[in-house]
């Protein structure tokens, strides 16, 4: 023991000598010096997140995994100011009593070091400022000692009112308020307290509130007495309502159905915020402006000016895509907004791929028979080429969606449909009904689907929920030829974590029943797990149903589970990384899944949003494909290919 602490302290005199010496470490000390930071070392923090008080600095090293991306060069000024947005950062967060201090070790002499000593005590030792005028740039770790220091924490919460209200109780807004006693103290949380109550006043009839607030510290007991003043002005109360910009364009009882409040009700700027976003959601005005005129006060009443701008009738858009399930991807559609003046629109669009060709109409109105109601009208010819058959159909659907909520909605509807099956390779006889292989049949269904959605993005999501519940039933009583009944669970979910990645999942349950005298489920109306979409790995609609010992024996199933876990994080720019593990299932039998039969797959995946639309690329690896058993029919043989890596890749919005 005694010999390696000699070794070591006859190396360390070396290196301090080295140091002297070396006029390349020597110009450490002189002035000029620049740093290329590697990376960024905080010790002592305890109470705060690491990385919020990365957000807070100016100065932001790459992590460790982005071995491609620059390093900041940088000047001891600057890792000053960082020190000092440090204390900021600590004050803003309750810690009056921080103390914060940096060193930058040289990445040479860090490696060195570990090498020889394999111990991190010595390079206290060799620690150094850094000067800031000499042009050569060296790397260097910079490393933040941080003395926290007791929290100030929130002792009394006092609201002050210049006058009493009748619509909310101090007692109830003091417990809504970010700030509680006994938390520890923010200042955001003080100043976001100060909106919350102008808010929440604002939505009970007192737009003109006024606030004062004051935050009182005692350092020596660490405590800090925070007190709003309160001026809520007047309870006022919504007065005339004076439309503009619509006249010879669009009926005012259209208008009159987009806004969530009338004249004569209690003062509530969050239905005014409603109120403008229907406007938009019309789709007819190019800008919608919602004022609020002087208080009357006499009557406390509030006049409401609303002004819009009428759009372009007429509108033409495109689109283009291409995707390895459904090669080069086309669409084109036509719109004419306002056709009778109550905001309806007239649609007519066609699209094409190698999968899908159709052309449709649709007639939507808002506000059908009611402000929460939209009624979507839908007809057009459609031609399906899959994997196993071709579909040729006509349809008509028509739906009603219905807000019920900020987040829940639901949707019922009916659909009519002329089918013609034809080039049917199931390998089983049951599914071709005549000689040609053709099959004829008319679908006669009602759909309703009831549903959550808190996404908050419907295409990028990075928190919330989104569950759907979808039964249809297609009925002779409605002169349907096949009878069927098809439930369907659908929900996913999503989570920022640290360093703008998200963590997201989806479970999804689907099943047909046969009914009354149906005795067998047409091959489109089945269901199919595969391709990009679903269990990443296989091919498209390519994942068979399988028996107890793994072996394919069929096309297509009457359950289907499948569901997804997925890390999206950002790579470079505006590149996005994704990892994922799918899992899927389908079984010959209506409500029945054998989760012994569950095929696994996982991969690496890239996005990146372009002009086009969002470029998708996904390399799934199949964990446990079909076995090789004896397969019924040629058309099951492709479900145990000995490849196991599956690609997906997709540019431009699926149709």
């Amino acid at each position: 023991m005694l010999r390696r602490e000699g070794i070591q302290i006859l190396l360390a005199g070396l290196i301090a000598l080295f140091l002297i010496m070396s006029p390349g470490i020597a110009g450490a000390d002189r002035e000029g010096q620049w740093f290329r930071i590697q990376a960024f070392e905080f010790r002592g923090v305890t109470q705060v997140d690491i990385n919020d008080l990365l957000e807070a600095l100016a100065v932001k090293p790459p992590p460790s995994w982005k071995f491609w991306a620059t390093h900041p060069v940088v000047s001891p000024q600057e890792l000053q100011d960082d020190a000092i947005r440090i204390r900021q950062f600590y004050h803003d967060n309750g810690f009056y009593q921080v103390d914060v201090t940096y060193e930058v070790i040289s990445a040479d002499l860090l490696r060195f070091f570990r090498y020889i000593y394999d111990i991190e005590e010595i390079f206290d030792v060799f620690r150094f400022d850094v000067p800031h005028d000499e042009a050569a740039i060296r790397d260097g770790r910079v490393i933040f000692r941080i003395v926290e220091g007791d929290p100030i924490i929130i002792g009394n919460v006092d609201l002050a009112f210049l006058h009493e209200i009748d619509t909310v109780t101090t007692l109830e807004l003091a417990e809504s308020l970010p700030v509680q006693s006994g938390r520890v103290f923010n200042r955001d949380a003080y100043e976001d307290a100060k909106d919350h109550i102008r808010t929440t006043l604002g939505n009970r009839g007192y737009p003109f509130t006024a606030i004062q607030g004051s935050a009182l510290v005692d350092l020596n007991r660490m405590v800090v007495d925070i007190t709003y003043e309160i001026n809520p002005g007047p309870r006022c109360y919504f007065g005339d309502i004076h439309i503009t910009g619509h006249e010879d364009y669009v009926y005012s009882r259209v208008i009159q159905r987009a806004l969530r409040f009338r004249s004569g009700e209690q003062y509530n700027a969050e239905k005014l915020d409603e109120s403008r976003l229907n406007l938009f959601s019309l789709n007819v005005f190019s800008s919608a402006l919602i004022t609020v005129g002087e208080v009357d006060p006499q009557t406390n009443t509030v006049p409401i000016h609303i002004q819009v701008l009428k759009r372009n009738q007429h509108g033409v858009r495109a689109g283009i895509g291409y995707g390895t399930e459904d090669r080069l991807r086309l669409q084109g559609a036509w719109s004419y907004r306002n056709l009778t003046g109550r905001a309806d629109r007239l649609t007519v669009k066609a699209r094409r791929s190698d999968i899908r060709e159709n052309i449709r109409g649709e007639y939507r109105v808002p506000f059908f028979l009611g402000p929460r109601n939209d009624l979507i009208a839908e007809t057009g010819l459609d031609r399906e080429k899959e994997t196993f058959y071709t579909l040729r159909k006509a349809f008509t659907e028509v739906n009603i969606n219905r807000r019920i909520g900020p987040e829940w909605f639901a949707n019922i509807g009916y659909n009519l449909e002329l089918n013609r099956l034809d080039d049917i390779k199931t390998g089983s006889a049951e599914d071709t009904l005549n000689a040609s292989g053709e099959e004829d049949y008319r679908v006669s269904a009602v759909r309703l689907d009831v549903g959550f959605n808190s996404l908050d993005d419907d295409l990028y999501p990075s928190s919330g929920r989104h569950i759907l519940f979808s039964m249809e039933s297609a009925t002779g009583y409605l002169a349907s030829e096949i009878d069927y009944f098809k439930p369907t669970i659908d929900t996913r979910i999503f989570f920022p974590l640290a360093g703008q990645m998200v963590i997201g999942g989806r479970v999804r349950f689907r099943s047909i029943e046969r009914t009354r005298s149906t005795d067998y489920i047409p091959i489109n109306k089945r269901l199919f797990l595969g391709g990009s979409k679903s269990v990443r790995g296989y091919s498209y609609q390519e994942l068979p149903v399988l028996d107890k010992n793994d072996h394919p024996v069929g096309i297509g199933g009457l359950s289907s589970f499948d569901g997804t876990l997925e890390l999206r994080y950002p790579v470079y720019m505006d590149f996005a990384g994704v990892a994922f593990v799918d899992m899927g299932v389908l079984d010959a039998s209506s409500y029945s899944l054998e989760p012994d039969r569950m095929r696994y797959t996982c991969g690496l995946g890239l996005r990146y949003d372009t002009m086009l639309g969002p470029i998708q690329l996904d390399i799934g690896y199949k964990l446990n494909p079909p076995r090789i058993g004896d397969r019924d029919g040629p058309d099951l043989a492709r479900f145990v290919d000995t490849d196991r890596w599956g690609f997906h890749f997709n540019i431009g919005h699926a149709f």
